[in-house]
């Protein structure tokens, strides 16, 4: 049984933007971004646990041919995954670190 998925609504804004921006430099790349974020996002829906360690509480993945990482908790209790961040690997890591607590 796979587990629901939250993501809140600044991670969502965020997304929008990178689809956005991807779209401004070329036409379709935008969705194409979208689409390899929703597999991710569902494989880690299918199996949460499998992906390595961030922190104490997170999880982290690559996104294979793109320059972005999905960091997320797990509430087993409400079996649920929370997407914390879908993170550009040359952003500061001090804000991702703000955003992981």
């Amino acid at each position: 049984m796979s587990f629901g998925l939250i993501i809140e609504a600044d991670v969502r804004e965020e997304i929008r933007q990178v689809g956005d921006w991807y779209e401004t430099q070329e036409a379709g790349v935008g969705g194409r971004f979208a689409v390899v974020l929703d597999e991710y996002l569902q494989k880690i829906a299918l199996d949460p646990s499998r992906y390595p360690k961030a922190g104490p509480t997170t999880y982290k993945t690559k996104i294979i041919g793109w320059p972005y990482s999905i960091f997320f908790t797990i509430l087993e209790e409400n079996h649920v995954v929370k997407i914390v961040a879908v993170w550009q690997g040359n952003q500061d890591p001090a804000k991702l670190q703000q955003r992981l607590k």
